[in-house]
């Protein structure tokens, strides 16, 4: 319990927001080059933590480990990462991004900070400002974990 709103409670308003972001903010992903979201959020998993062994970023995404295999093998045939020896141990093989998987991403949010503008024109100076408030609030709480 938190205060006075149980911590389940949270969870589910957190996790509501999820689709909130797909349906009504992100329209235009299944357009861009037929990429899977999985993919860019691979893209952008790899950029944050640098290389990683296919299992390490299966956990990282919640995917399952046959299905990191063909999302890794799908982004390699398109070059937008590698496979890599792992400097310690030569046993594991670590995925990395390349500078075109790296392209890809920056195009990728021009695309979806262009729908959030969009998105945020719908709303009026009161709700823009409530909002503003609130994902200020969000992001000092979740900046700490």
């Amino acid at each position: 319990m938190t205060g006075n709103v149980p911590i389940d409670t949270l969870a589910e308003n957190l996790l509501s927001l999820f689709p909130l972001f797909h349906g009504k903010i992100f329209r235009r992903y299944p357009e861009i080059s037929g990429m899977q979201l999985a993919g860019y959020r691979a893209l952008g998993t790899l950029t944050k933590c640098g290389p990683l062994p296919a299992s390490e970023l299966a956990r990282k995404l919640y995917i399952s480990r046959p299905y990191i295999t063909r999302l890794v093998d799908s982004l390699i045939t398109d070059h937008l990462v590698e496979r890599m020896p792992d400097e310690k141990d030569r046993r594991i093989t670590r995925i990395r991004i390349t500078a075109e998987g790296i392209r890809r991403l920056k195009n990728m949010g021009t695309i979806f900070h262009d729908d959030v503008v969009e998105f945020l024109k719908g709303l009026d100076e009161e709700e823009l400002a409530e909002l503003n408030e609130c994902l200020k609030c969000v992001n000092r709480i979740l900046v700490k974990q």
